[in-house]
């Protein structure tokens, strides 16, 4: 008996017999993609606990959690793009700023926060940390939102990075 005559006569059993090879096919195939994918993540490994690391520092520079309520900017205070600008200049990261927006989010409890929003591209990690200290020291209400870091494709030992910087203005504050 060959192999066409027995699939002949027993149709079911041959459905099943092409469906396991072809269930094995697809095991193969795989297993071959989770061994790429563990070997990617020992790769990338020392990277995650790096930006774990950073996370801790910027996350102990900011202080306990809930530590302090909201803090309005100052009347004479200048947040704004420029102030920024002026800070990277002096902290030697302009070449380093991609793009900058600035946005005004007014809020329920009628307060506005100025949030000026930056991508850097290929900046070191103690560049990145003075440079935010530095925009932080313009006001007391002045904060570092959002940041996310990634490491730069070109350079493994440079971060890209993109932040969200805002301070929150009482609803008598002029908006510029």
């Amino acid at each position: 008996m060959n192999l066409r005559q027995w699939a002949q006569d027993s149709p079911t059993l041959a459905a099943l017999s092409v469906g396991l090879a072809a269930a094995l096919l697809l095991e193969g195939a795989l297993l071959v993609q989770l061994g790429k994918v563990r070997a990617l993540a020992v790769r990338h490994q020392p990277r995650l606990v790096e930006m774990e690391r950073i996370a801790g520092k910027v996350q102990a520079l900011r202080g306990p959690a809930g530590s302090g309520g909201l803090k309005f900017l100052a009347p004479n205070s200048r947040f704004n793009a420029e102030a920024v600008d002026r800070v990277a200049r002096e902290q030697k990261v302009v070449e380093r700023i991609a793009s900058t927006s600035v946005k005004v989010e007014k809020h329920t409890d009628q307060t506005r926060e100025q949030v000026v929003s930056l991508s850097m591209k290929g900046v070191a990690t103690t560049q990145l940390v003075n440079f935010l200290r530095a925009v932080e020291a313009l006001d007391p209400a002045v904060r570092t939102r959002l940041l996310v870091i990634t490491l730069n494709s070109e350079k493994s030992s440079m971060l890209d990075a993109k932040a969200e910087i805002s301070a929150y203005e009482s609803a008598a504050a002029p908006t510029e």
